[in-house]
């Protein structure tokens, strides 16, 4: 009886300081988001300055600090967040901090049943959390979104994998889709696995969903959406794509060539049309597969959303969370799998501000986050199946 009741007690002590350590960091993203809309603070900032814009005006991008950071996303995300415009700054960020935790556990929950089996859990667990933790909580302190595109990627990755909740999956394609555009390179991934259902779904909510912010804006919303498109989508915000905290494949790319002296430009197609047709290769090859089986060409698919996009700062690479479950499961048996976890984990923890500015800069710069990341998606997409733990090879 005492041995049961202290561990019922140490249960409860963990939850208590689980709950406070979340509280603590939620007071602290909050507390970064500032107490006006007018001064940016982080991310948030801008959500919120964008929702509230939805509600007194009907147009989401005529925010107070347009000039320095203006609102990127489609209309519908600052729509969907129109009830906190209603709460002070504060008390909004503090309510979408918590959101962000459970973002985090559902990403978690998703993840976990892809971890190895071990007699000790806590191992494989600790490693997870361990390379891709510097990561979440760069995107819990900022206030992005990021968490909550990881998670719903990675939910329509497996219910396409699993060859289920078809419906609830092209939901959480179009809601990511609909938040931040990057997501739609699945397409071709989801094309080539015949993914019809879920494809459908997909297109019946994004039909929807956009149909009704189009409807939510003022009268002069073709305007708006047409100012959008120009800006964001053909112009990308007059943004230089090979600044050193573009860690995508394009900015790599870019950085490169204006260090050879090429030239100062490059197109963004051709990469996004060489990535679309690995990814429809890739599920064409697998369309077959269901379960286990297709986690590891699911992972792949879900990296590119950040190595194939033509902006991705560190924070996107949350994303890559399903890629990393798997080479924490691997890499006892495949020492590339292991020297491309190590070395992805050690850029995750170089992007901390105590790191030196020099180490964390050079790490930017030199684009390897984009290579840890492209040679560990290589690594899993061209691994034989000797290479890869009996539980996940079978196929139904």
């Amino acid at each position: 009886m005492p041995i049961a009741s202290n561990v019922k007690s140490s249960w409860w002590l963990s939850r208590v300081g689980w709950v406070f350590g979340a509280g603590v960091l939620c007071w602290i993203s909050a507390a970064r988001s500032g107490t006006t809309p007018e001064r940016y603070g982080n991310d948030f900032t801008v959500f919120y300055a964008a929702a509230q814009q939805v509600w007194l005006t009907g147009n989401p991008y005529e925010i107070p600090i347009r000039a320095a950071t203006p609102y990127l996303y489609p209309p519908l995300f600052a729509q969907l967040l129109t009830p906190l415009a209603w709460l002070s700054l504060p008390v909004a960020a503090f309510l979408w901090a918590v959101g962000n935790i459970l973002a985090v556990g559902w990403l978690w929950r998703l993840v976990q049943p892809v971890l190895p089996a071990t007699p000790d859990q806590n191992l494989p667990h600790a490693g997870w959390w361990l390379v891709l933790g510097p990561v979440l909580l760069g995107n819990f302190l900022l206030g992005q979104v990021n968490l909550w595109i990881a998670a719903l990627v990675t939910f329509a990755l497996l219910a396409d994998a699993q060859r289920q909740c078809a419906a609830t999956g092209g939901l959480a394609l179009a809601a990511a889709v609909s938040v931040k555009i990057s997501p739609v390179l699945l397409i071709p991934y989801f094309v080539g696995r015949r993914a019809w259902r879920l494809l459908a779904w997909w297109a019946v909510w994004m039909g929807l969903g956009n149909a009704l912010s189009c409807w939510g804006l003022d009268p002069h919303r073709w305007a708006i959406l047409h100012d959008w498109y120009r800006e964001i989508i053909l112009q990308g915000w007059h943004f230089d794509f090979a600044v050193a905290s573009n860690q995508s494949l394009y900015g790599a790319l870019l950085r490169v060539i204006r260090w050879a002296g090429v030239g100062e430009q490059l197109p963004y197609w051709p990469v996004a049309l060489l990535g679309s047709g690995g990814l429809f290769l890739l599920g064409q090859v697998y369309c077959r597969g269901v379960g286990p089986s297709v986690y590891r060409v699911a992972a792949v698919a879900g990296a590119w959303c950040v190595l194939g996009s033509q902006l991705s700062w560190v924070a996107h690479f949350a994303t890559l969370a399903l890629l990393v479950a798997l080479l924490v499961r691997y890499q006892k048996n495949h020492p590339l799998a292991r020297m491309w976890l190590v070395a992805f984990g050690m850029c995750t923890w170089s992007s901390f501000q105590v790191v030196p500015g020099v180490l964390r800069m050079g790490v930017e710069a030199w684009s390897l986050f984009a290579l840890a990341g492209l040679g560990a998606t290589l690594t899993l997409a061209f691994s034989t199946e000797q290479d890869l733990p009996e539980r996940l090879e079978t196929t139904e």
